[in-house]
């Protein structure tokens, strides 16, 4: 019984160190993968940011990008105060009173 301890210890300190090693690995990888991926993405904005009116254009589209996300997270967050008033959306309403 001795013995069959004596080896149980050393095989279960190094499984958790082959855990921990793979553990980094994956992370390493993760970033890899989005650098490779970012990287792979922005390779054609280059070839537009040559020709002014291309550039202007991707300037354009990356502000507007930027631009509608902010808007899009303060409205769902609730950072920016949107006064709803159901008044304002009485499209059947205001039909009616044009027609009448």
């Amino acid at each position: 019984m001795d013995l069959a301890d004596s080896h149980a210890q050393p095989l279960a300190e190094l499984a958790e160190q082959d855990f921990w090693s793979n553990i980094a690995r994956y992370g390493r990888y993760f970033v890899t993968v989005m650098l490779g991926t970012g990287y792979v993405m922005l390779r054609p904005l280059q070839g537009m940011l040559k020709k002014p009116v291309t550039a202007v254009f991707a300037i354009l589209a990356l502000v507007g990008l930027v631009l509608g996300t902010r808007v899009a997270l303060e409205l769902m967050l609730g950072i920016n105060e949107y006064d709803y008033n159901p008044e304002n959306f009485r499209i059947v309403d205001s039909v009616r009173e044009y027609g009448q």
